[in-house]
């Protein structure tokens, strides 16, 4: 049985013929396949036969592996892997020269093979909620990467090789175990996404360098203090410090001109800075759960703000802004 043949078969098994042409010709002429949620249990190695695909979609199947043959697919450009029961990678994997976009979150992998980092032409890699332990230094090597999101694994550190990412707008690396953040994180100048929820990080100092950065979350890491000069950061517009353990803010953070949404909710914030009111492009704020029992005066020069929220203090009372 030849390849074709074999794909066939495999098509008409799976009940996929109204997805799928059953026809040679027709299948050399395929470039983008969407088999999400079809309840499949594999892919065939005669999946090689469509050439030109460009698109494949298999996401929310039970799919344990990806066959050797995926390496044959010259023209991938899109691969979207997500929701499966993947363990593994083939090593045929780092084949796919063309590759711009992974998306294996929620699997089961627990590590790359190494091939995985010749997937030089990558902007968006998707390894969220999967079981990965740790990062190949050789990550260096995807340049091209705009986004990355390593959410939900258990990393409990990070190569230093950062350095030379210069594309990366958007890092995700909520809900691991991570303590510190490398060095060459401060080096990624276009980076204007940073989450780092649910880990324990207590070491700071290296988000100094990143004033192109908008988004900043920092939500459940255990913080005492915030040990780094927050001021530095004077493109940040979203900050959320959410489920620590803070008793002050730093008077700096109130130099974050173009600060709009501030969260503190479930800290032991006492008092709020007595300059909150130079945050004049503040439209959100929620300081719920804390023990603050009064407002600084410059609280009232907070003209742009929309939402606040301020339940569970000690006695605190919304004050009378116009724009609330």
């Amino acid at each position: 049985m030849n390849l074709y043949d074999d794909f066939i078969e495999w098509v008409k098994a799976n009940n996929l013929s109204s997805v799928i042409p059953t026809a040679p010709s027709l299948l050399d002429e395929l470039t983008l396949l969407d088999l999400s949620k079809r309840r499949l249990s594999d892919l065939p190695d005669s999946i090689s036969v469509l050439s030109n695909l460009s698109v494949l979609k298999i996401a929310g199947n039970k799919i344990k592996k990806l066959p050797n043959s995926i390496g044959e697919l010259k023209n991938l450009r899109n691969l979207q892997c997500n929701n499966n029961l993947i363990t593994q990678l083939p090593e045929t994997i780092g084949e796919l020269d063309s590759l711009i976009v992974i998306n294996l979150s929620g699997n089961k992998l627990s590590s790359l093979p190494k091939s995985f980092y010749n997937l030089s032409q990558l902007t968006r890699l998707n390894l969220s909620t999967n079981c990965l332990k740790s990062i190949d230094d050789d990550i260096k090597k995807l340049t091209k990467l705009i986004y990355i999101s390593f959410d939900t694994n258990y990393l409990q550190t990070l190569p230093d090789c950062f350095g030379d990412m210069e594309s990366l707008h958007f890092l995700e690396l909520s809900y691991n175990q991570l303590q510190t953040l490398p060095e060459s994180l401060g080096e990624v100048e276009e980076l204007e996404t940073l989450i780092l929820e649910g880990n324990n990080i207590q070491e700071l100092k290296a988000l100094e360098a990143h004033d192109m950065l908008i988004r900043l979350n920092l939500n459940e890491n255990s913080l005492t203090q915030l040990d780094f000069d927050i001021s530095k950061l004077e493109d940040l517009q979203y900050l959320s410090i959410d489920n620590n353990e803070l008793t002050t803010l730093p008077d700096t953070i109130c130099e974050l001109k173009e600060l709009k949404q501030l969260s503190l909710t479930s800290n032991q914030i006492n008092n709020l800075p007595e300059s909150i009111g130079e945050l004049e492009k503040l439209e959100e704020l929620d300081i719920e759960d804390n023990c603050i029992s009064k407002l600084p005066s410059s609280f009232m020069n907070l003209t742009s703000l929309k939402k606040l929220y301020i339940d569970e203090n000690s006695g605190l009372s919304k004050p009378a802004l116009n724009g609330l």
